[in-house]
């Protein structure tokens, strides 16, 4: 897998960092004085190899630091080599020569991309409907509801950026990060997620459905007067409440109830969903 390093100047030289890609069992840094350098000919040094350790999930940046080097026009170039079962495959040339600016500091990784069919209780989603994608709590990409030809109801697509591991704040997700999703502008989470890795192209159908498990999370639920067991799904952000019977009016009634305790006095004697 080709390595995307970074370089950018510290106090003790030249410093390259990249993201460990799993595929990759080492990398080797090279050293050139010409844009177009090859590694492992006459022209070249190999600086270093080095072994990520078996614990690395891809979520922290491997790092070289080449001490005391010239600046400006004398400013040598670099190439991170990733070593795999399958060969070799090189990163692009880098060098912090007037010039080259714009491959040594932030080169964001490829985006992951997203994309599927929603449906809500079962039925394709209607044009316009909110998709989001979190990373925790950290919103990182937006997109609608859209049909796409003739069988195409429901249907999304999500770029969801990477994080430049050497700038602060984030920008988006690392390798190996899990990915959730919410539905409409109430953003009720799904239970479908995903694992980000970078330039990937993942499809994913989400749903909210009244099948799916009850979640009801600080909600006291009831099933009245009906036989039928309803759900519960509490988002965070949202509720859904799913049941069945006629209504909730006179001596007869048929509903599912999710209550929580209230401290405050009652305002009204009555009420009807």
């Amino acid at each position: 897998m080709r390595p995307r390093p970074i370089l950018r100047p510290v106090a003790e030289g030249a410093r390259l960092s990249w993201e460990h890609e799993f595929q990759n069992v080492s990398y080797e840094v090279w050293r050139g004085n010409s844009r177009d350098f090859v590694p492992d000919t006459m022209d070249s040094t190999l600086l270093t190899t080095i072994t990520p350790p078996s614990t690395d999930d891809g979520t922290e940046a491997l790092t070289y630091t080449d001490t005391l080097t010239p600046q400006g026009e004398l400013a040598p170039f670099y190439i991170v080599r990733g070593v795999n079962p399958q060969g070799t495959s090189d990163s692009p040339v880098l060098s912090l020569r007037s010039g080259n600016e714009g491959d040594a500091f932030t080169t964001p990784p490829p985006p992951m991309d997203v994309w599927g069919s929603i449906t809500i209780n079962d039925a394709a989603a209607a044009d316009g409907v909110q998709v989001q994608a979190f990373l925790g709590t950290d919103l990182l990409a937006t997109t609608t509801v859209a049909t796409v030809g003739a069988n195409g109801a429901g249907r999304y697509a999500l770029s969801i950026p990477g994080d430049i591991l050497t700038t602060e704040p984030r920008e988006g997700a690392r390798s190996g990060e899990p990915i959730s999703f919410r539905i409409g502008t109430e953003q009720i989470v799904v239970t479908q997620t995903t694992v980000w890795q970078a330039g990937t192209t993942k499809y994913l159908n989400l749903g909210i459905s009244c099948a799916s498990p009850s979640v009801p999370g600080a909600w006291e639920t009831f099933d009245i007067g009906t036989g039928t067991t309803g759900t519960t799904i509490d988002s965070g952000n949202s509720l859904l409440v799913c049941g069945s019977g006629a209504q909730h009016w006179g001596t007869s009634d048929g509903l599912r109830l999710a209550v929580q305790p209230q401290t405050q006095a009652a305002t009204s004697n009555w009420w009807r969903g």
